[in-house]
């Protein structure tokens, strides 16, 4: 199953594009084995046994942390992949993904 991400119009959008993020380019795709996730030019891989839970989170604040590239957090050690400041999906990991130290991923959907 393939959800994209929600773009907020104006400042959001307008600071993804200049990362290479834009709806074409951003996504998670979650089948049986897997789950991937691409934003703009980052990508994220792991095994679906690997995925340790998934929480709704928002509405957020601040534009400024959630805009533009993927970011790091230094306080969960998990990335966050913002595209719009009302709600997105937090994922926790059991290991490390990928080529990644990350710990969790927060990816930014529509509502269901």
């Amino acid at each position: 199953m393939r959800f994209d991400f929600a773009f907020d119009e104006g400042r959001m959008r307008a600071l993804a594009a200049l990362f290479g993020v834009r709806p074409a380019t951003a996504w998670a795709e979650v089948t049986p084995e897997e789950l991937r996730v691409r934003f703009g030019p980052w990508r994220l891989r792991s095994e679906r046994s690997n995925v340790a839970g998934v929480e709704i989170t928002g509405p957020y604040r601040s534009w400024w942390k959630v805009a533009g590239p993927a970011h790091l957090s230094f306080v969960d050690r998990g990335v966050t992949f913002g595209t719009n400041l009302r709600r997105g999906a937090c994922v926790r990991f059991h290991r490390p993904v990928r080529r990644s130290t990350r710990a969790a991923g927060c990816a930014t959907r529509p509502p269901p």
